[in-house]
């Protein structure tokens, strides 16, 4: 044993363990960097027995072989020929040596075959065929075998393969010229021995081969006979041979040929003669169905494409009977295999039946054209309901019109069309089907949660059943009668055999109800009246003039009524379908997550059905709170709180009656945690002084502080949100006006109603009693819609006075805790743990108080606006003073802030002046203080204040507060940047709001504040990194907004902040000029200057969006320039050479590629038709202001692009189309 082999035992195997594992690397790698390593490794290969030996010898001729010179090769070459033929069949190789010495020899292919090894593939084919030994002529088949998959895989494929496309051609070229008949042969010789592995793997090999080799190779009468008899068996062949048959279906060929192709070999009658397999216990019967699937799919995917594909054909037109014969038989072929196809699909198997979907989904979308949807008229089919009658008459009878006008389209122009009447049968059974398809397999348990478990074979269930969905919305567009008629059977079906369905049997048929109600339109009644009036006021108007107007306009409200009344049909029927589903008593008590869910979504999408039919409510209330938000399953009470708040927005008239006994099932989670006693907890993770409020943490806190409740907080602000819109969103005059226009509408009370449910009236059900008769509402054909109407107002009045006291009661409760909180902290020892714990349950109250007033409706709330405008006071002095430095307080606030200004557009002003100048200063000041402790200079800015309320005093940036002594700061800067970014956001709502008068309230005063916040920030990022280049521009994109939005809504006052007697054009240069705080202030106009033109230079931020803000904001000003007729006095507001100058620039940095540049381009070509001259709203730039500025423009384009005029042809090409002409035409104006 020389020294290698003991480094190679040692390194690899376990072999002489007292030598260092070090030292024998070395050694080996010392080794390998030697020339002639390979001839040593190909001699120790041959006579060594080790594992590790052979593996490592060949692994290193594999990797020299490149570098050797090709009479080396040949050597090795010989070598390996006499190990195969005398060593390798007693050898019995492990599977990692195997492959690497096959590798090799397909290393010796690329670079020696043909010219000096044209016996590659011949010197194994003869091994196979020479010899007797049945054991030794396997192992030969095994390795040509493998060979030929490991070359497929390492030089076909494109997926898998590394080599050069040069090199692959020319591979395949060698073999198509000298080997390929014999490969084929052998093969087939292989196939024909009958060993199940050996013939499976032959056809599966052969199979990977036919994309690329000439067809007649394997379609022939001998390979197809034995291909199709192995159809008759159950085992791997079979499963190979429906693989090869897929391969040769998608042998790629034109469109008449590949039907032509599939009509000859007679695959179809082939599939219909096959025997069924019906036992899918045994692997090998799923697998073989799933290959079946996979040909059927193909076979169907290939006929219709090539219908599309040859509708395409330019000499379609002149050759229409001959291509429509072809197309024919394509569609009849095609029929004669969608039973199969069905039969694949309806398998209880997804895995089976997702092969089949694929062509079904794509049939119906990709595909349609070739589907003649004009006969759609005639393909409603009758139901053997009685109910269905009328609604079906009324809706072909309103429908019929439309597509009668609309089947002369579908001429002989489109292409052939395959007729949906054929169609018909198999569109109805596939609905059919697709609503057993949604059932859960029963590997899945009742209680599985998708956000949790992360299992494949589940992902791959929820996958097939999301394109299963989306093919089911297509196909009820064919026909939503059918597709309705099926469901309300599936409906009573479930009824009848409730107590004998599992739960995933049920909840796939409210799925497929679900779905369904896709079909449903919110049908708006004032819509016909409106357009009545229109056009009345157009006849009025144009008497005189275009009676082809007004007819055409009469047919379009005309179409628009037909369409109205079909949707309300077709809305009725998804009702019946609702009414028939409560029928069952015993789902309503069903405790499965996925049954509840289901049953919340079909209330919410059918938001009408209580209204019409209020005596159901109680039903749908039960639902949503006794089996949803009170229940104990966390998941389901998550889910159903964001239902219901839909819910409620629709049914607020119909829960009226109820609000009582709801806010009395709902008060228990109104109860915020009383946190004293966590204060006295020892909590090591909050008084670490080095903790980070990152994701992690400040989910640990929220469940420290809620361990004793059965909610979370998130789950109790959602709660907050539900007792608002409950009691506040509801619009009595929205009510009053549906009720007087539908006058079909039947709205009343029961006051028996949960006496005749027999639902479980226990401590979390709902049980509503309702023995006011003076709140009953009744309308029916003996009153008249006044008389309705005067019952509603007064029942309202009432009803609304109890709403008011409901909602101030609960916001008094929560201010009051607010102030609780304050008190306790106060008293406390203020440690790091009481200052959390204080502080989070105050983001709560405040975000929960914001929740509250969310959906508000301000046409009702007159007599709280001076409730509502104390309580933003009431969170500052109690609660934002406290804990200012805790971001999660201050987005909480602002959460609250947001909320309640825009319920109150007229006092978000006050609002406004009280609360951004206070928060720009606590921004600004962390943010200083954040980026000091972070920098590596130390570096000292001086502390910010705005004009603030008198109340806010402390922050100075100085703060001892054990939240601001983190020794990682990175955390909290990103969302210091955002909260400037929230902060401009809720600034241009203002402005964009108020306009004008923002102007003087808040814009005049504070704009200079808030710019010099930014630039401070801005200035004293230094950029040594991407990740800061992100920061630095995150903090010039928000002022960048505001000044654009001032630009777009008060255009007249956007010249005022600019100056151009010193400009900065980059960052050194900014830090340069305006060096301390003092001279920003004092140069302001000339600093917001700077920072537009910066801005706009795409060079300096390699930020398109900031690029465009700026290019926005400058066009806007110099569209309002356009009023000035004194060109000294726009010379002296703008500076025109400087903007031409940048624009230039970034025309010639930026990423033509990249389809967002578009918009920055449009925006430059704008600023440049008005240098030359454009119009802009009937005004244009003065004269000498296009003179000279064209004079500049002209220059810096040849400056900028001098170095390469073909950069100009490449500008244009990339400016798109419409501004094409355009640009030429600046630039001609320009040379003139």
């Amino acid at each position: 044993m020389d020294e290698l082999e003991v480094a190679i035992l040692c390194l690899y195997g376990n072999e002489h363990s007292n030598i260092n594992k070090n030292d024998a690397q070395k050694y080996c790698e010392n080794f390998q960097n030697s020339a002639d390593c390979w001839k040593y490794c190909m001699s120790k290969f041959l006579e060594s027995n080790k594992l590790e030996v052979k593996f490592f010898c060949i692994h290193v001729i594999v990797e020299k072989i490149s570098t050797l010179k090709i009479e080396d090769m040949i050597l090795i070459k010989n070598s390996l020929y006499g190990y195969i033929e005398k060593k390798y069949v007693n050898a019995n190789e492990d599977s990692c040596v195997l492959n690497k010495i096959i590798q090799l020899y397909l290393y010796l292919i690329e670079f020696l075959y043909p010219h000096n090894m044209n016996d590659a593939f011949k010197y194994l084919i003869n091994l196979i065929m020479l010899n007797n030994d049945i054991n030794i002529k396997t192992i030969h088949i095994n390795f040509f075998l493998k060979l030929m998959n490991m070359f497929d895989s390492e030089y076909i494929d494109n997926v898998c393969s590394n080599k050069s496309i040069q090199t692959t051609t020319n591979i395949k070229e060698a073999i198509k010229e000298n080997d390929l008949p014999i490969i084929i042969e052998c093969f087939y010789y292989i196939m024909n021995m009958n060993i199940p592995e050996s013939t499976s793997l032959s056809i599966f090999t052969l199979s990977k081969y036919v994309p690329w080799i000439d067809i007649n190779y394997v379609v022939n009468d001998k390979i197809l006979t034995y291909i199709y008899q192995t159809l008759n068996t159950t085992n791997s062949i079979t499963e190979a041979s429906y693989s090869f048959l897929t391969s040769l279906i998608r042998k790629g060929m034109n469109s008449a040929n590949k039907i032509q192709f599939i009509e000859n070999i007679n695959i179809i009658c082939i599939l219909q003669n096959t025997p069924k397999i019906t036992d899918l216990t045994f692997d090998v019967n799923k697998n073989i169905m799933t290959k079946r699937g996979e040909l059927i799919n193909y076979i169907c995917l290939e006929l219709v494409e090539s219908i599309f594909e040859i509708n395409k054909l330019k000499d379609y037109q002149m050759n229409m009977l001959k291509y429509n014969e072809i197309c024919t038989k394509a569609a009849d072929m095609l029929f004669l295999v969608l039973p199969h196809a069905l039969d694949i699909f309806s398998v209880n198997d997804f895995y089976i039946a997702s092969t089949v979907e694929k062509f079904f989904s794509l049939f119906f979308t990709k595909f349609k054209n070739v589907i003649d949807v004009g006969s759609c008229a005639n393909s409603i089919m009758k139901s053997s309901s009685n109910d269905y009658e009328s609604s079906k008459n009324n809706i072909s009878n309103n429908i019929n019109s439309s597509i009668n006008s609309n089947i002369n389209n579908n001429n002989a122009n489109s292409g052939y069309k395959i007729s949906i009447d054929k169609l018909n049968v198999f569109i109805n059974t596939l609905i059919c089907t697709i609503v057993n398809k949604f059932e859960y397999p029963e590997c899945i348990p009742d209680d599985y949660d998708e956000e949790e478990e992360d299992d494949d074979e589940f992902s791959t269930f929820f996958n097939f059943r999301e394109n299963i969905e989306k093919l089911y919305q297509r196909l009820i567009l064919f026909d939503k009668l059918k597709a309705i008629e099926i469901i309300k059977n599936a409906i009573i079906y479930l009824n009848e055999n409730y107590d004998n369905l599992k739960w995933n049997n049920i909840e796939s048929k409210l799925y497929a109800f679900y779905v369904t109600t896709s079909i449903y339109c919110e049908y708006k009644q004032g819509s016909t009246n409106t357009s009545n009036n229109l056009n009345n006021n157009m006849i009025t108007n144009n008497q005189n003039k275009n009676n082809i107007i007004m007819n055409n306009s009469l047919e379009h409200f005309k179409n628009i009524k037909e369409a109205n009344e079909v949707n309300i049909d077709y809305n009725n029927l998804l009702f019946d379908c609702l009414i028939e589903l409560l029928k069952n008593r015993k789902i309503l008590n069903s405790t499965n997550y996925h049954i509840n869910i289901n049953l919340m979504e079909i209330f919410q999408r059918l938001n009408l059905f209580f209204i019409k039919n209020p005596n159901y409510i109680e039903y749908a209330l039960h639902i949503f709170l006794t089996n949803g938000i009170r229940s104990n399953n966390n998941k389901i009470a998550k889910k159903s709180v964001h239902i219901f708040k839909k819910f409620l927005k629709t049914n607020s008239s119909v829960i009226s009656n109820y609000i009582k006994d709801i806010l009395q099932l709902l008060e228990s989670y109104l109860d915020v945690p009383y946190i004293y006693p966590k204060m006295d907890i020892n909590n090591n993770i909050l008084n670490n002084n080095n903790m980070i409020l990152d994701d992690n943490t400040i989910k640990y806190i929220y469940t420290f502080l809620y361990s004793n409740k059965n909610y979370n907080h998130e789950y109790q602000i959602d709660i907050y949100e539900i007792i608002g819109l409950l009691l506040l969103n509801y619009d009595f005059n929205k009510f009053k006006k549906l009720s007087k226009t539908d006058s079909g509408m039947s709205i009343q009370s029961n006051n028996n109603l949960s006496n005749n449910l027999n639902l479980n009236n226990n401590d979390n059900s709902i049980n509503i009693n309702n023995n006011n008769n003076n709140n009953t509402i009744n309308s029916s054909n003996n009153n008249s819609n006044d008389g309705l109407n005067q019952n509603i107002s007064e029942e309202m009045i009432a009803n609304y006075k109890d709403r008011i006291f409901f909602f101030k009661g609960i916001l008094n409760k929560l201010l009051e805790n607010l102030s609780a909180v304050k008190n306790l902290y106060l008293n406390s020892t203020k440690t790091q743990h009481d200052n959390i714990c204080a502080s989070f349950i105050s983001s709560v109250i405040i975000k929960c108080i914001g929740a509250l007033c969310k959906n508000v409706n301000i046409n009702i709330t007159d007599i709280l606006l001076n409730d509502l405008d104390n309580t933003l006071g009431i969170i500052i002095s109690e609660s934002l003073e406290l804990f200012y430095n805790n971001y999660i307080v201050r987005d909480s606030v602002l959460f609250t802030y947001r909320i309640l200004s825009n319920l109150f557009k007229d006092l978000s002003l006050n609002y406004t002046v009280k609360i951004l100048p206070y928060f720009y200063n606590i921004s600004y000041n962390m943010i200083m203080n954040k980026l000091q402790k972070s920098s590596v200079d130390n570096q000292n800015a001086n502390t910010f204040n705005m004009i603030t309320p008198t109340s806010y005093q402390s922050v100075d940036g100085t703060t001892n507060n054990p939240m601001k002594t983190s020794n990682t700061h990175h955390e909290e800067l990103k969302y210091l940047y955002n909260e400037l970014n929230e902060l401009s956001i809720l600034v241009c709502h203002l402005i964009s709001t108020h306009k004008e008068k923002s102007f003087d309230t808040f814009v005049n005063p504070y704009i200079y504040n808030i710019t010099q916040i930014h630039m401070n920030i801005w200035k004293f990022i230094n950029v040594q990194s991407l990740e800061m280049q992100r920061e630095q521009n995150a903090v010039l994109s928000p002022l960048l907004l505001i000044l654009y939005n001032i630009s777009v809504n008060i255009p007249a006052t956007i010249h005022s902040f600019m100056s151009f007697e010193h400009i900065a054009l980059n960052h050194k240069q900014f830090c340069d000029i305006f060096s301390n705080d003092d001279i920003i202030k004092s140069k302001i106009a000339d600093a917001i200057t700077s920072i537009l033109l910066i801005s706009l230079n795409y060079k300096n931020t390699s930020d398109i969006n900031i690029c465009l803000y700026s290019a926005q904001t400058l066009s806007n000003m110099l569209n309002n320039a356009t009023c000035m007729t004194n060109p000294s006095e726009v010379l002296s507001k703008y500076p025109i050479m400087q903007i031409i100058d940048t624009l230039c620039v970034t025309l010639k940095s930026l990423d033509y590629a990249d389809p967002k540049t578009k918009r920055i381009m449009q925006e430059v070509m704008n600023i440049f038709r008005l240098f030359c001259g454009f119009k802009v709203s009937a005004n244009c730039l003065p004269n000498k202001i296009i003179e000279s500025s064209q004079i500049c423009l002209q220059n810096s384009l040849l400056s900028v692009f001098k170095n390469n005029p073909n950069d100009i042809a490449i500008l244009i090409q990339a400016i798109n189309a419409n501004n094409q002409q355009q640009f030429r035409q600046i630039l001609s104006n320009i040379v003139a």
